[in-house]
């Protein structure tokens, strides 16, 4: 098909345990082998800064850039492409929706379809980080809008995030959430502990976020600041193997399945919602939630590693 020929795709990885089959999934949907492209940078606004350059050196009309954490359903892109085309053109670009793993519901993550004429301008803003932000891609994007692009989320509903990946990640991801969205840990705990039962992977999730709850630092999103978690997380639970034949998810057939099972969602058919959030800044008269786990964490934190063992 004439758009997929159109796109560059970037897999930015990190070393996910879905790296082989992410891209497998792209090749799948008709993109040339030539045309895809999988980076190793870290951090993560070096990738950034990288994956563009590829975009701009490639020349074609589009770039896509995914994380290798994500599985794109069998239209996924073409989805994409033909929203894109019919956006007018100070578009910088769009993302889709993904049903995320941790989250229970669909949301947008790692997944940005830029049209690459305006990659040069998200280059000239990377410039300026010398720490990591935690939210690099969107602050980008922010930036972005106040030059007069227009950056749309949510367009198609096209994958999955997070499934299928390494106890290790899974951790660091919960650890981030701690920090991240800090207002959906009533749910978190709800969720990841009534999964825990049958899914190993919500144990991890657990065990991360006891070791946020109990981190007052910054959080940096760079994978390499997590070598301790790491080694934790391998000694508690171990290691899954690379070997797609052994995943539980393989095929477009599997991701379709995951993505209307009901089960995978916090609460069945609806999305998870953000309806603690002014429950918990009144109740604790707009106090910090770090204040708060300083204060009486220590049970808190205790409870959730037990969910973990």
């Amino acid at each position: 098909m004439k758009r997929l020929h159109d796109v560059t795709v970037i897999i930015r990885s990190v070393g996910e345990r879905t790296e082989e089959l992410c891209k497998k999934l792209i090749l799948d949907q008709g993109v040339k082998e030539e045309n895809i492209n999988v980076i190793h940078e870290r951090p993560f606004s070096r990738a950034m800064k990288i994956g563009y350059q590829l975009g701009i050196d490639k020349e074609l009309p589009l770039s896509f850039f995914v994380d290798a954490d994500v599985l794109l359903h069998q239209s996924a892109l073409t989805d994409m492409l033909i929203k894109i085309e019919n956006l007018p053109e100070n578009t910088l670009g769009i993302s889709g929706e993904l049903l995320d793993k941790l989250r229970g519901s669909k949301r947008t993550a790692g997944n940005h379809l830029f049209r690459t004429k305006y990659l040069p301008l998200l280059i000239d803003e990377i410039e300026p980080y010398k720490q990591e932000n935690i939210r690099p891609e969107s602050t980008v994007i922010k930036k972005m809008g106040k030059k007069g692009l227009q950056f749309f989320k949510n367009v198609r509903f096209i994958g999955l995030h997070d499934f299928e990946q390494h106890y290790h990640d899974i951790a660091r991801k919960a650890f981030t959430h701690s920090k991240k969205h800090s207002f959906l840990l009533t749910e978190f705990v709800d969720f990841w502990s009534n999964k825990s039962k049958s899914d190993q992977d919500f144990k991890a999730a657990l065990y991360g976020l006891s070791k946020g709850l109990i981190h007052f630092d910054d959080v940096k999103i760079n994978a390499d600041d997590f070598s301790s978690l790491y080694s934790d997380v391998h000694k508690t639970f171990g290691k899954k193997s690379e070997t797609i034949s052994e995943f539980n998810i393989q095929n477009f057939d599997d991701i379709q399945n995951a993505m209307t099972n009901i089960s995978n969602y916090f609460e069945p058919g609806t999305e998870l919602k953000y309806k603690n959030d002014k429950q918990f800044r009144n109740t604790f008269n707009h106090l910090n939630y770090s204040i708060l786990f300083k204060r009486f964490g220590g049970k808190v934190i205790s409870d959730i590693k037990k969910m973990s063992r």
